[in-house]
């Protein structure tokens, strides 16, 4: 499996529309943040300046979960071991990566 860009990728510098009319207003910001929503770690949303790699230990935890369950998780999820027959133990690995404060995913 390749897993590549979780949503911590930006943009920098001016780039033109390729559809451009010459116009100033056709050049993206300096800075511009791209993500997927439902993959992003709460952090990205809430200020997306102070983003770091737990971030990406958030979406690959969504993606995991997503992996052993079927489902897109959501704020408040149920135990991958309740939905899909996986171990317990994995439970925790998911729990962590899931957390919303970034510092408890380290």
């Amino acid at each position: 499996m390749k897993l590549a860009d979780f949503g911590v990728a930006k943009v920098v510098g001016t780039e033109t529309n390729p559809f451009s009319t010459g116009n100033s207003s056709d050049t993206t910001p300096a800075l511009t943040h791209a993500s997927t929503p439902q993959y992003m770690a709460p952090e990205q949303v809430s200020d997306p300046n102070k983003v770091d790699h737990r971030a990406d230990i958030y979406s690959l935890g969504v993606v995991f979960y997503e992996m052993l369950t079927g489902e897109l998780h959501s704020r408040t999820f149920v135990l991958p071991s309740q939905i899909s027959q996986v171990d317990d133990r994995i439970d925790a690995v998911v729990q962590r990566a899931l957390e919303q404060e970034p510092e408890q995913r380290q």
